[in-house]
């Protein structure tokens, strides 16, 4: 695969728009989040393991991730930033007959568990039916087991919310004490 096909594939599948993708971690105010920056850079870097961004809405935590994406983009890694319940979205579309992807939902799924970087913005913010809640924990199950696979490729997740992470989900609070 050519460099310019692999970088539109890589541009293709970030989930940014064209103002995202000038975001990076060097034009980054670090005053008041300076660890926080210097965290997620360092877990780019390196693309192994969980890292949960916490706090109000307006704290930076969106572009954070974002960065983080680009970042791993310019690396030549294949890297995903998407809103909860977006991706939620993305994997029901595959279910609609008028859909003329040829993406199925297991290569949707695929996608989101096999991107060395996935960044999921908003994890409070999504309709917690059953089959959205199956989906939740299962992705965060799954990466976290990908990740602690030793054998495994690289694997980073990073994760948003406005709620302190003892007021997600047992499962999810347990893989982010462990990540």
């Amino acid at each position: 695969v050519s460099d310019a096909r692999r970088y539109a594939y890589l541009l293709s599948i970030d989930g940014l728009t064209a103002r995202e993708r000038g975001l990076s971690f060097a034009t980054l105010d670090r005053t008041g989040n300076g660890a926080a920056i210097e965290r997620v850079e360092a877990a780019t870097s390196q693309r192994r393991g969980f890292v949960a961004l916490i706090g109000k809405p307006g704290t930076g935590k969106t572009t954070l991730l974002i960065c983080a994406v680009n970042a791993a983009r310019e690396r030549n890694v294949p890297a995903v930033y998407a809103v909860f319940s977006d991706l939620l979205d993305y994997l029901r579309a595959a279910y609609n007959p008028a859909n003329t992807s040829e993406l199925t939902f297991d290569a949707r799924w695929d996608l989101l568990l096999r991107a060395e970087v996935l960044a999921i913005d908003e994890l409070d913010q999504f309709n917690a039916t059953p089959w959205a809640m199956e989906r939740f924990l299962r992705l965060i199950d799954e990466r976290w087991r990908l990740m602690d696979n030793r054998l495994a490729d690289s694997r980073l997740t990073l994760l948003a919310t406005n709620l302190p992470a003892s007021a997600l989900p047992d499962k999810v609070h347990s893989r982010l004490c462990d990540g």
